[in-house]
């Protein structure tokens, strides 16, 4: 394991988690674990949790802490109750202490790498976050650490709440997809809305929309898997019709 001081700049990892997901963090934890002397902690945002089964998850979670190497402080933030994916994150964003606001999905990939490309862009006292690009195809296991020109990303719209207007960088489209916004967590203090879809591309454009310099990160940090994704839609209606769940 590398050697850190508290000098390091850290990062507040905030997941939101459905129970389905639950698996998946066997795999996030493994990516995680190549720059746990980054992390501050992993906060793990899930919904539909009985609080009868609150410590039975939490066992589990070390589990698969204990399995990935992972030595990183790993919270529990649950209800009971159904939530969206933006209104899990906001409970992190409460509760986190790190420098650093970096979001991630349970069914993304990610590069292993990620957080070291992320914390080089926010040494720039001037930026309050970066949006990092993504693919659709499979991604390799660290990207490369280019020196990328950064260009800060504007918006024309009068509301975020209007999704049918772009982001903009150097003249193009911005994609957003899931959570690939991280923010100086003292500059950036918003929180999401309960919106959905598009509850990330809303909470981008309103911290676009206030002035805060979030540049964009052309480099490809991660992807949306269509099999897992798949997978999961054929857990969910297996529990829908109660098939073999």
């Amino acid at each position: 394991m590398e050697c850190y001081t508290d000098v390091v700049p850290k990062f507040s990892v905030i997941i939101p988690l459905i129970p389905l997901h639950d698996i998946e963090l066997k795999r996030i934890f493994e990516i995680l674990s190549h720059e746990q002397y980054l992390i501050e902690e992993i906060i793990i945002c899930r919904s539909e949790t009985p609080s009868k089964k609150i410590r039975r998850i939490e066992n589990k979670y070390r589990k698969y802490a204990r399995f990935a190497k992972l030595n990183t402080r790993v919270i529990l933030n649950s209800i009971e109750e159904h939530a969206w994916d933006g209104t899990n994150r906001n409970r992190g964003i409460e509760d986190a202490r790190g420098e650093y606001l970096a979001f991630m999905d349970a069914d993304d990939d990610y590069v292993e790498n990620r957080l070291s490309i992320l914390a080089g862009v926010l040494e720039d006292d001037s930026i309050s976050g970066v949006l990092h690009s993504y693919s659709d195809e499979n991604l390799s296991e660290k990207a490369l650490k280019n020196d990328f020109d950064l260009e800060r990303i504007e918006y024309s719209g009068e509301f975020s709440s209007d999704l049918t207007i772009p982001l903009m960088c150097r003249g193009e489209n911005v994609k957003i997809h899931h959570a690939h916004l991280t923010v100086k967590r003292l500059e950036v203090q918003e929180h999401f809305t309960g919106i959905f879809p598009g509850a990330d591309t809303e909470y981008c454009k309103r911290i676009v929309m206030l002035g805060k310099n979030i540049a964009y990160c052309p480099e490809q940090l991660s992807s949306w898997n269509r099999k897992r994704n798949l997978r999961y839609k054929i857990r969910l209606l297996k529990r829908k019709f109660s098939l073999n769940y």
